[in-house]
């Protein structure tokens, strides 16, 4: 069905990957308007208009919040997030996590009537919790590293914009992420040896050896099985 009077238009940043391309679909197939901006070419083509490139440029951006008039609300997707790579190189983390996102904050202050943004964040915030599982309502805790730290880093940013600059936000603070979308042709296509379900499901189905870290948890045989199942 087209467009109707309730449609909004939908900035999606990094709508190209897994989860910014199934948000697009939900988008899509609730009639709204997409516009998805990713630096990958989209396997999909859930999207009103694409735009190629970097979040953070301004040019793009202006692109983005008027060719298909006034933006309702944003959803960020995009960011860099192999928590390993991030103790390697912890300057792309802080340029792309934090500083690409406060230029993206700014531009919408400055230059755009919107808004609105719902933040792709992570449970790292939550560092080692002491109680589990883990609630909306658990206390955040140093993060175990330097991807873990920007997005909370994120969240504590939109948190002072929405104080100060009256900023609508939420949070979404995924574990381990897993599933696919077969009759769209969506799945974990970038990512899938970061990941722990396409790991695992891939050692299923090939035979290869599934490596479990850590020995010492409070659990029957030493293993962390309590991150896998909450």
């Amino acid at each position: 069905a087209p467009p109707s009077s309730a449609s909004r238009t939908i900035l999606v940043t990094g709508g190209a990957g897994y989860i910014g391309s199934h948000a697009c679909l939900a988008l899509h197939r609730a009639h709204h308007r997409v516009i998805l901006l990713d630096e990958r070419e989209p396997q999909h083509a859930f999207y009103t208009l694409a735009l190629r490139g970097r979040f953070a440029d301004r040019a793009l951006l202006h692109r983005a919040f008027t060719e298909l008039g006034a933006v309702d609300a944003v959803f960020h997707f995009a960011a860099s997030l192999d928590v390993g790579e991030s103790m390697r190189d912890a300057d792309k983390y802080f340029r792309n996590n934090v500083a690409d996102l406060v230029e993206l904050l700014s531009f919408m202050l400055r230059e755009t009537e919107c808004r609105k943004i719902v933040f792709s964040s992570s449970c790292t915030v939550y560092g080692q919790p002491e109680v589990l599982p883990v609630t909306e309502e658990t206390s955040l805790a140093q993060p175990m590293s330097v991807y873990g730290l920007t997005k909370r880093m994120g969240e504590e940013i939109l948190r002072e914009y929405a104080a100060v600059h009256g900023f609508q936000y939420a949070s979404m603070r995924y574990f381990n992420v897993g599933g696919a979308t077969p009759e769209a042709g969506l799945g974990d296509r970038f990512n899938c040896g970061l990941h722990l379900v396409p790991i695992a499901m891939s050692c299923a189905r090939t035979g290869a050896a599934f490596s479990v870290f850590g020995d010492d948890y409070a659990t029957r045989d030493g293993t962390c099985v309590g991150d896998y199942l909450h």
